[in-house]
């Protein structure tokens, strides 16, 4: 190992001595039909180490659950992505957020939210990514790798 990456292992290593544990993050992804119907569903976690695809409906929707536990108290909650929809020769830009209601001022060992996405591109060609995202009551924060949906 050479001294520039030793350094850097040390720091790292203080860094989780000192309290730098980072928050458990998830998201559960459903991608469903206009009629309801789920095309897929899975999990990404923040300990996941490559972004997970999911198949779309481009006139369906996303359902997400969220969630978040770390010892120290949650501090915030929430997704956050974007999306294209391309259609007849234009595109059209827009974005996915949500925020965990049930954390302001206060600092829970674990929380969860559920936010749906309307998709409103049928006929189009739909593109995106989502990740959810949460930090702690001393300010470590951690995300999942993204969602992508086609």
């Amino acid at each position: 190992m050479d001294t520039a990456t030793g350094t850097v292992a040390a720091l790292v290593w203080m860094t989780v001595l000192a309290g730098g544990c980072v928050p458990k993050v998830s998201m559960i992804i459903e991608t469903r039909t206009p009629q309801g119907a789920v095309i897929q569903r899975g999990t990404v976690t923040n300990s996941d180490t490559a972004d997970h695809p999911f198949t779309i409906d481009a006139g369906g929707s996303i359902f997400v659950t969220a969630a978040a536990d770390d010892s120290n108290g949650l501090a915030s909650l929430y997704v956050t992505g974007g999306n294209s929809c391309g259609r007849a020769g234009q595109s059209q830009q827009g974005l996915f957020t949500g925020t965990n209601p049930n954390l302001s001022g206060q600092h829970p060992t674990s929380s969860s939210f559920t936010a749906t996405f309307p998709l409103q591109c049928g006929g189009g060609t739909f593109t995106g990514s989502m990740m959810a995202c949460a930090s702690n009551a001393k300010q470590s924060q951690s995300c999942t790798p993204n969602a992508t949906f086609k």
